[in-house]
């Protein structure tokens, strides 16, 4: 495990000292369209089945900024209760220095924006080089292309019906 910490931190430690335009330049506002803080967090141990009780997983807290939906995440109920509950710290954020998603910090932190596909930089350094370290590059690859079709698919629909199809399919 230990490999695994110090291959983290040098995969994300470029995000610390990273000074494009996504993080420095002003743009102009853009509706936060549906996104709102999240409700008070929910336990991390619960099933997937448990967590569709509570408050279905069309909620807005499973769709994250980078575009995954988290219900269907392998760590959903075991190791996270959903990126939106945990505000951009999920459970591998304490192997980065800066002990936050960078994708979550630039767009809903910084730019005030509910997801990366309505920023005008998208898709910016910070999203096309932001991976899991435990990815081949042919699965980063496919990631990527999903991610940043989800996201275009998810501005052109609105986030809470982008959800309903998630969860039908």
């Amino acid at each position: 495990m230990a490999g695994r910490s110090a291959l983290m931190r040098e995969i994300f430690m470029p995000f610390d000292s990273l000074r494009g335009p996504c993080l420095t330049e002003k743009k102009p506002e853009r509706p936060e369209a549906e996104w709102t803080r999240p409700p008070a967090k929910t336990q991390v141990n619960q099933t997937r089945d448990e967590l569709k009780g509570d408050a279905g997983m069309d909620d807005i807290n499973y769709a994250p900024v980078c575009g995954i939906y988290c219900g269907r995440c392998q760590f959903l109920g075991q190791q996270c209760p959903g990126c939106g509950y945990v505000e951009g710290k999920p459970f591998w954020t304490s192997q980065i220095p800066t002990g936050i998603c960078p994708l979550h910090d630039c767009c809903r932190n910084q730019k005030r924006l509910e997801h990366c596909g309505l920023c005008v930089d998208f898709p910016c350094q910070i999203f096309l080089e932001l991976r899991d370290p435990d990815m081949s590059d042919e699965e980063f690859r496919t990631s990527l292309a999903e991610r940043q079709k989800e996201l275009k698919k998810r501005s052109e629909i609105g986030t809470r019906r982008w959800l309903r199809e998630k969860r039908v399919e």
